[in-house]
């Protein structure tokens, strides 16, 4: 048997390795875990590796020019921003994803942060416990959530499980997705909108985009100023969808009324980021995606898909985000 070398760049502390160790055993491939922050670490590191897995290292085109052995590069994941695609499919490897993990996880977070914000739960919370004041003025005004409009910019699998997940609160949803179909929308009572009409008409807005060229920044000044006095602002997908310096202004000149962000352009943020000094803003540490069934999937998955390759298989089409790599790759059997 074939003796396959697989490196892991970096990886969230909660995890052991016995996931991946069980699976890979099955072809007798041995794992290497890392801690990549850079690019060159990751060329230095993975160079002669047979199959790359990654979180957040940046796996960029002059790191995988250098990969002599490469067949495949997995995301423990859903968001493929820190991965060259073009470059990686250049050098016949194969790049997957594990698009069908965390949906529920991060929807129900989203969910979370719309009901926080919309109850001042955090606000009250600091009254009662730092402030010692029991008084319900301190999160006037609260709005009843009933009849109000949620805005989903992006409407994939992920947005449609907040759609599915807020119908009992009775909300208008609105989505902008120039890439859904309409009928995927209407069948969960979802109207399909211009971003600008989503932006002016919701009470909360929340982020579903994947981060590509397209929708960097694709909220700006010129966005968040469409949007309502009294609406809040939710990312749970990635922070460059948003331009966080102005969200800040945003915040602070009272443009909206909050926001509640899982993902900051820098992670861990520092001290100094202004965000933080502010109280109608709720943080979470890119968290969105976790539970302990949800972690469990997403290792077990991206790593089934390294054990398809390293056989000569082809990964799940679902997960497959260069089919076109085909026509290049060098190790595919023939019965493909």
């Amino acid at each position: 048997m074939k003796h396959f070398k697989v490196v892991v760049t970096d990886y969230p502390t909660q995890y052991d390795f016995q996931v991946e160790k069980e699976i890979l055993a099955v072809i007798g491939a041995e794992l290497y875990t890392v801690d990549c922050r850079t690019e060159q670490e990751v060329l230095d590191c993975c160079q002669d590796a047979d199959a790359v897995m990654t979180v957040y290292a940046p796996v960029g085109a002059r790191a995988v020019g250098a990969f002599s052995r490469c067949r495949i590069i997995a995301r423990y994941g859903v968001g493929v921003d820190n991965i060259d695609i073009p470059a990686a499919t250049r050098r016949g490897i194969v790049v997957v994803n594990v698009p069908d993990y965390c949906m529920y996880e991060v929807a129900l977070h989203t969910v979370s942060l719309v009901l926080c914000l919309s109850r001042r739960i955090l606000i009250l919370h600091h009254e009662v416990t730092v402030r010692h004041n029991w008084d319900v003025a301190a999160a006037k005004p609260v709005f009843r959530l009933k009849g109000q409009t949620l805005g989903l910019v992006g409407f994939g699998r992920i947005a449609q499980v907040v759609a599915d997940l807020v119908k009992g609160f009775d909300l208008s949803i609105l989505a902008f997705d120039p890439y859904v179909n309409r009928d995927v929308a209407e069948v969960r009572g979802v109207q399909l909108v211009e971003l600008e009409d989503l932006l002016v008409r919701s009470d909360f807005v929340s982020v579903h985009a994947p981060l590509t060229a397209e929708t960097k920044y694709l909220i700006g000044k010129s966005e968040l100023q469409k949007m309502k006095p009294t609406a809040f602002l939710i990312n749970t997908a990635r922070a460059a969808i948003v331009d966080q310096k102005v969200l800040y202004q945003a915040l602070k000149n009272g443009w909206i009324a909050g926001a509640g962000l899982d993902v900051l352009e820098e992670e861990p943020p520092k001290e100094s980021n202004p965000l933080l000094s502010l109280d109608n803003v709720v943080i979470t540490p890119h968290a969105a995606s976790y539970s302990i069934q949800s972690y469990q999937e997403v290792r077990e998955r991206a790593t089934q898909e390294v054990v398809r390759v390293l056989s000569g298989k082809w990964p799940r089409p679902i997960a497959f985000l260069n089919p076109e790599v085909k026509n290049r790759v060098w190790w595919a059997k023939s019965n493909h």
